[in-house]
């Protein structure tokens, strides 16, 4: 009888950490993106030939204080405009928005741009797949993946 008391009481206790730690560190911080990163995303400029463009706030676990969380979002969107003219477009319009970047021509244009503004970051490019090695079909699709510290 005394086992049996033990196994439930056990049982409760850890019930109530798994409870406990989604409630306070992975559900709370992953279900309101912070103001600055939701003012980082307003701060992107729409590609004007884009055929549709879809922002999604990423659910990010915390396990730390809210404040040295980093929040994230990516912006997805299709053109059948070449890399070159998207890539020409946000080197304008982010630098216009208070967006800066080490990022120049060369030989070639670079795949990923990194545009820094305060505490944020924004990488612009095409969209990528899951796994690695996987293409991800369509030579269309592009995001901007912006993440935020506090």
């Amino acid at each position: 009888m005394r086992s049996g008391f033990v196994g439930i009481l056990l049982l409760f206790i850890i019930v109530g950490a798994v409870w406990y730690a989604y409630h306070y560190y992975i559900q709370l911080p992953a279900v309101v993106p912070n103001k600055l990163n939701v003012n980082a995303v307003s701060n992107i400029p729409r590609f004007p030939q884009a055929d549709y463009w879809s922002v999604e706030y990423k659910k990010d676990i915390c396990v730390v204080p809210k404040e040295a969380c980093i929040h994230s979002a990516k912006i997805s969107f299709e053109t059948t405009d070449p890399w070159t003219n998207i890539y020409e477009f946000y080197i304008k319009k982010m630098n216009e928005n208070g967006w800066q970047t080490s990022s120049t021509i060369v030989t070639s244009i670079p795949t990923k741009p990194l545009f820094t503004s305060g505490d944020c970051e924004a990488y612009i490019g095409k969209k990528e797949s899951i796994l690695p090695f996987v293409s991800s079909g369509k030579d269309t699709q592009y995001q901007v993946n912006i993440s935020c510290k506090g």
